[in-house]
């Protein structure tokens, strides 16, 4: 749990996971608010309470950062939660949905993402953000996050 306290107490630049789980400022600001909360008891919460507690909500600054959580679904290191009411539409991956369909949806940490926070890393090598050169290296990364995701 050395890693978990690490992320929690620490200035998010110099906990020993940041480099690991490659995300910008923002995002891991949003995934250090979610692991407090879910330390707190809060396993999963609405996009909309999230960001207004992270960023703010004034002047509905909170749409702003919508991305981020896009962001976030498409690393594999928070999940959107789906009840027997609200089930996704037509099957809808993150990378199809739009960003205003997320503001009011409920995300959670990944089990990926936890097992970070528990050992330090999750025997796993994400690829660099670069742009692809050509199809083969596009699926490479949609096997990965396959593999993720199971």
């Amino acid at each position: 749990m050395k890693y978990l306290l690490d992320f929690l107490n620490q200035d998010l630049k110099k906990s020993k996971i940041y480099e690991l789980i490659k995300c910008g400022d923002e995002e891991g600001e949003i995934l250090k608010y979610l692991s407090k909360a879910y330390v707190q008891g809060t396993a999963s919460m609405s996009v909309f309470e999230l960001l207004g507690a992270v960023f703010g909500t004034q002047n509905d600054k909170q749409l702003l950062y919508l991305k981020f959580i896009k962001n976030l679904l498409g690393s594999g290191w928070i999940v959107q939660n789906y009840s027997l009411f609200k089930m996704p539409e037509n099957s809808q991956k993150s990378s199809n949905q739009g960003l205003l369909s997320l503001l009011h949806s409920e995300i959670s940490l990944s089990s990926t993402f936890l097992k970070i926070l528990e050992d330090g890393n999750a025997d796993i090598n994400l690829p660099e953000l670069a742009p692809y050169e050509d199809h083969l290296e596009y699926l490479k990364d949609q096997f990965l996050k396959i593999e993720l995701y199971s």
